[in-house]
């Protein structure tokens, strides 16, 4: 669940270095709410880690995607 403690995600963005991309299938499957979203996704750009979601065909990584 997205709603309570989640120490994988934890782990992930722990061991997560620049250049590397977290890439999830479906943006509910990371997030619960576009604050909650906003706040991951602002902890991935502060360790310049970039945020795949497949299923949406957006890529942190790109000029688009950053948009």
């Amino acid at each position: 669940s997205s709603v309570g403690s989640r120490p994988k995600l934890e782990s992930a963005f722990d061991f997560a270095r620049e250049g590397d991309a977290l890439v999830v299938t479906k943006l509910d499957r990371l997030a619960c709410s576009v604050p909650h979203l906003w706040k991951l996704a602002t902890r991935l750009e502060e360790k310049r880690v970039a945020l795949r979601i497949l299923n949406m065909g957006l890529d942190t990584a790109t000029p688009t995607g950053r948009l």
